[in-house]
């Protein structure tokens, strides 16, 4: 049964190519008929297709001629369903454009994992305070720390979808392997801040087309107290869509702040230029562009070697080459308009919602009609 995932690939693939699909080079999950325009993803054994309706049924009809399918439409129109859930995630199409949110099941079962009651308990208005708040380094007893690894794993597939999640996340995923107090603390703060926001939902309304991708780095220097490791977050944009957001933290100590800022702009080329090549396999040509607060980091990246910084790791030094081939451009942006500050340091409650209404997100009360009840 090793080969079974293997095997079933080769297998839809093989189909699709017959049907006049081409598959993706750099993500062989991507495939597109170039004829039909029509464009699909797969996951496992969920096919997501976008294209017009007559070229839809078309592909429909290639799939049910092999295999026993379910079929939904995501649309307006009779027949077709205006929500509906795809990969756990909950997508909406409504007048003005699309709506995803993440699976509302997670939130509820962590904050009741967390012994949280959601009537009762007061709310915060942020998911983490200053680091100093969680010095306590002593260890967690008993069983604790198996409802701390379980929680914390909970929450990093919760905040996936939901960005100003992703920094707390990260600090708590650190504490894997040795769960302490203060860890513990944040969790429980996390719990507290979705009791009076568990739904964030992102809106993505039509837009003109846009010719490159547009990714925006931060960085945190030093920020942690204990290893003095900074972090790094990249945002990826489509015009004004967030496709994809992350708070991680580098690999090396950074001795300046100008080298930390530089180090998160080459994860965010790499996390660009991946886009690009996924946008290819669909017929797009894409150009990149790269926004940082940074002039220091924008003046490593548009050189040539490592000037004085004499220690800087040459591994980073490919981005200057792609500035200066102009596959990539790199912009200035004011810090306090740099929405990647959403993934390197906890953020006030206004520059939190400022932020998060820039990638198109809002808090939503109530429930969607998709909610499944989680079963505890």
């Amino acid at each position: 049964t090793r080969d079974a995932a293997l095997n079933w690939s080769k297998e839809y693939a093989g189909t699709l190519e017959k049907a006049g699909f081409a598959q993706g080079r750099s993500n062989p999950c991507l495939f597109r008929n170039e004829k039909t325009n029509v464009s699909i993803m797969v996951h496992g054994d969920d096919f997501v297709a976008v294209g017009s309706e007559e070229n839809l049924k078309t592909t429909r009809a290639v799939l049910e001629d092999k295999y026993k399918i379910k079929v939904e439409v995501l649309g307006t129109k009779e027949g077709q369903s205006p929500e509906l859930r795809i990969l756990n995630k909950v997508v909406r199409v409504t007048k003005e454009g699309v709506e995803l949110e993440a699976d509302p099941r997670h939130a509820e079962i962590f904050v009741k994992q967390m012994g949280v009651d959601s009537k009762k308990s007061k709310t915060v208005s942020t998911p983490g305070t200053k680091e100093a708040d969680y010095a306590d380094d002593r260890p967690l007893e008993g069983d604790k720390g198996f409802l701390f690894r379980s929680c914390t794993m909970r929450l990093a597939y919760l905040a996936q979808d939901a960005p100003h999640l992703q920094y707390c996340v990260k600090e708590s995923a650190r504490h894997m392997a040795s769960p302490t107090v203060g860890a513990m603390q944040r969790l429980k703060r996390i719990a507290r801040f979705l009791v009076g926001n568990p739904r964030c939902v992102q809106r993505m309304y039509e837009q003109d087309a846009v010719k490159h991708f547009s990714v925006n780095v931060g960085s945190n220097f030093a920020g942690c107290l204990q290893t003095r490791k900074s972090t790094s977050s990249v945002y990826l944009f489509h015009g004004n869509h967030l496709l994809r957001s992350s708070a991680t933290t580098q690999g090396a100590v950074t001795l300046s702040t100008g080298e930390a800022e530089f180090a998160a702009l080459v994860k965010g080329a790499s996390v660009g230029f991946g886009a690009v090549s996924m946008a290819r396999d669909w017929g797009l040509e894409m150009g990149l562009h790269v926004y940082t607060d940074s002039s220091a980091a924008k003046g490593i990246a548009s050189r040539r070697g490592a000037g004085k910084i004499r220690h800087l790791h040459t591994a980073l030094l490919w981005v200057q080459g792609r500035v200066a081939d102009k596959s990539m451009r790199i912009f200035k942006v004011r810090g306090d308009d740099n929405v990647a500050d959403l993934g390197t340091k906890h953020l006030g409650r206004n520059l939190m919602d400022k932020h998060l209404a820039s990638c198109g997100f809002t808090f939503e009360s109530g429930e969607s009609s998709m909610n499944l009840k989680a079963a505890l």
